[in-house]
């Protein structure tokens, strides 16, 4: 039985920057070679900016989790912060019976300035936590749907070598 959540897709953890450049001169001449033909300068322009735009919003240069791995990760954070904060402040947090939406998270965030000249500093940060805590369980709830698309590389790649067999046959070179 297939469960609630996909555990293969995955979730961009951060973005690593990617030293990305244009093909060497010997590299175009084996890909010519490789092709059996000549590329004009333009074409080989227009593939190597097309492989730039590819490389720098491909997921590959990214570091990935799956979404059981944020999930166990998020749920860790969320009951060691729960604790956290029921130590610094007694008065128990706001519970959300219905669905989170990003304007409960967005309105818990928007009255933390209003709360600052108001309450002593350790009722601001049981709010702030508070606010964290709502932000990571609208994380958990987006990423577990089982609409969620998860990292898109295959549908990228497939973009990229629509490209390049676009360009190559738009040049008179035949691609199968």
């Amino acid at each position: 039985m297939k469960s609630k959540t996909d555990t293969r897709k995955e979730v961009i953890k951060s973005q690593t920057t990617a030293n990305v450049r244009f093909p060497s001169e010997d590299e175009w001449v084996a890909l010519q070679k490789t092709l059996g033909v000549t590329l004009s300068a333009d074409l080989k322009g227009q593939i190597g900016i097309v492989t730039m735009l590819f490389a720098n919003v491909s997921p590959a240069i990214k570091k990935k989790m799956t979404v059981r791995e944020v999930q166990k990760e998020i749920g860790l954070w969320h009951r060691r912060t729960e604790h956290v904060r029921k130590h610094i402040w007694e008065t128990p947090a706001k519970e959300h019976s219905e669905e989170i939406t990003l304007k409960h998270v967005s309105e818990r965030y928007r009255k933390l300035p209003q709360s600052i000249a108001l309450k002593p500093p350790l009722a601001l940060l049981a709010e702030a936590i508070d606010a964290a805590l709502l932000t990571s369980k609208y994380v958990i709830q987006h990423i577990t749907r089982p609409n969620y698309p998860g990292t898109r590389e295959q549908d990228l790649w497939m973009i990229w070598v629509a490209l390049v067999v676009t360009l190559l046959n738009e040049n008179d070179i035949s691609v199968k």
